[in-house]
């Protein structure tokens, strides 16, 4: 496999693994009395493990003209943060292929 196609299937898997997470988090956000207290916590984890590595470069408060955007901006700054880890993990799986093949095992 070249690498061009190992990073596109890795980003691809980054990619719905976020919408996943996204979905799910917004399902128990909407069902949390029934269902969503349950279930809530996987789903936010994976929905916004990159913001808490960004969160201590936020402003403690947003502007007010900003405050209608903190949803869409916390949404951007997860998927840019697994889009991020697919491409690094790509990189290794890449790596780690030609090392392999090269028989320095």
């Amino acid at each position: 496999m070249t690498f061009t196609r190992r990073l596109f299937v890795f980003i691809a898997r980054g990619a719905v693994v976020w919408c996943v997470a996204q979905a799910g988090s917004l399902f128990c956000f909407f069902t949390y009395e029934l269902i969503g207290q349950y279930v809530y916590l996987p789903f936010y984890w994976l929905a916004m493990w990159p913001n808490l590595l960004v969160q201590p470069f936020y402003p403690k408060e947003l502007p007010s003209w900003l405050q209608g955007l903190g949803w869409p901006i916390s949404c951007f700054i997860s998927l840019i943060g697994w889009l991020v880890l697919s491409v690094l993990l790509a990189l290794i799986a890449h790596g780690a292929l030609l090392f392999q093949r090269r028989g320095a095992v």
